[in-house]
């Protein structure tokens, strides 16, 4: 069986891809084809040379003037959009020289040569404006740092790559995440990492005929075109624990869990919102006028937790790092089941301690201007919560339904409070 890894193009954004390299090699995973596209076919080029290290020191201590020149010299005090839209106007592009200059030293062309990879680079004609998909095998000895140097072409921020006298620029312009290119090769499996950048994709994985694991961020990678240090690590965690979450190893969406942790999660909350679902589940039926929309789509989702369907669409797993999100928990830790509720009820603290609030002060007030109007996301959900943890005492269902209507999300966050008993 043929393995391919496919890498999409994103600028910046490539340091994520570091992080899924440190996952495969993890994992023993090994690719027979690898294509890329701009950052990709940089990053491709290093792994089919089998430098991790080399890489990841390239790329945690990667600084903007390494890869754009005239544009990281100029007023401090202007934005680097500014900067850039400034050049545009005046028709003085950006030069890539830097970054060249970093591919000749870091990159072994007769080394990849030797290897036993297919490796493939997508790129685009500038002038006949048509792609060219090209391996290895078919650039001339001495020319990968231009191909890949021509892939990486964002045109019209930077010029178009001379190559022999034709013009290439960035691939992402006919097809940004080459799976198709893999398959030409012979893929048979197909791993795709997906930077979310602007570009065409021709085949996201969707239909295709082969198996693709499609690996792409939940969090956002930052700027295309700034290589800030503490972004870059950042992403590198993320690629790591986003791939390992393709292949089972760890759990969770935007927050990341040891497997069985999830679950330990959803035991823990399961009992108190099936209560608060039995309490109102009359009271929803009475009261579809306040927010019908709304109600509905709660039902349903109590219904898909309550049913223990559609187990990709966890719902308390949705609560949990909505919450999570909510009182700014660090996404980049890997999480226990504990570990994480731990991390919520010391922010709840922080809360409770700042707002000097009980549910005693909103006993003979109007709740809703003061959540919608007042309080802070993180004491709003507090303060669902509380409500939600006293329906039964106040016999005020119709609060819950209120507050729902208010923000689905937030009552999320505060469900999962309720849920683990912080309220």
């Amino acid at each position: 069986m043929m393995l391919a890894l496919v890498l999409g193009g994103g600028g910046a954004r490539g340091s994520y891809q570091i992080g899924v390299w440190k996952a495969l090699r993890e994992l023993d995973i090994k690719a027979d084809i690898i294509t890329g596209t701009s950052v990709g076919a940089i990053n491709g080029a290093m792994i089919a040379q089998g430098e991790y290290e080399r890489a990841l020191d390239l790329w945690m201590n990667i600084e903007n003037k390494m890869v754009f020149g005239g544009i990281y010299e100029e007023d401090d005090k202007k934005s680097k959009i500014e900067i850039v839209i400034e050049k545009l106007m005046e028709n003085d592009l950006l030069n890539m020289n830097p970054l060249k200059e970093l591919l000749e030293k870091n990159i072994d062309e007769e080394n990849i040569r030797n290897s036993e990879v297919k490796f493939g680079i997508m790129t685009v004609d500038k002038d006949a404006y048509k792609e060219e998909a090209i391996f290895l095998e078919d650039i001339n000895e001495g020319k990968l740092v231009d191909y890949i140097m021509a892939s990486a072409a964002l045109y019209p921020l930077v010029k178009a790559h001379d190559i022999d006298g034709k013009q290439y620029i960035d691939g992402g312009f006919y097809d940004n995440l080459p799976i198709n290119m893999a398959v030409s090769k012979g893929a048979d499996k197909i791993i795709a990492v997906d930077l979310k950048a602007i570009g065409i994709i021709k085949e996201d994985g969707e239909n295709c005929e082969k198996e693709v694991i499609r690996i792409s961020p939940y969090r956002d990678l930052g700027s295309i075109i700034d290589f800030k240090s503490s972004q870059m690590k950042k992403n590198i965690d993320l690629g790591y624990t986003d791939a390992m979450k393709s292949f089972k190893v760890l759990d969770g969406r935007s927050f990341t869990f040891l497997n069985g942790e999830v679950e330990k999660l959803e035991e823990k909350c399961f009992e108190r919102f099936s209560e608060v679902y039995s309490f109102m589940g009359e009271d929803f039926e009475r009261n579809k006028l306040l927010d019908g929309r709304c109600i509905e789509e709660l039902m349903k989702l109590f219904n898909i937790l309550l049913s223990g369907e559609n187990d990709d669409e966890k719902f308390i797993l949705q609560c949990a790092e909505k919450a999570g999100d909510i009182f700014d928990i660090d996404y980049i830790k890997i999480y226990t089941a504990q570990s994480f509720k731990d991390e919520i009820k010391r922010e709840i603290i922080k809360v409770e301690y700042d707002e000097k609030f009980s549910m005693d002060d909103l006993k003979n007030i109007d709740i809703i201007p003061v959540i919608k109007n007042v309080l802070t996301p993180k004491s709003r959900v507090l303060i669902m919560a509380k409500i939600i943890k006293n329906i039964k005492e106040t016999q005020k269902p119709k609060d819950i339904l209120k507050v729902m209507s208010l923000n689905k999300e937030e009552f999320k966050g505060a469900l999962f409070i309720y849920g683990i008993g912080a309220a």
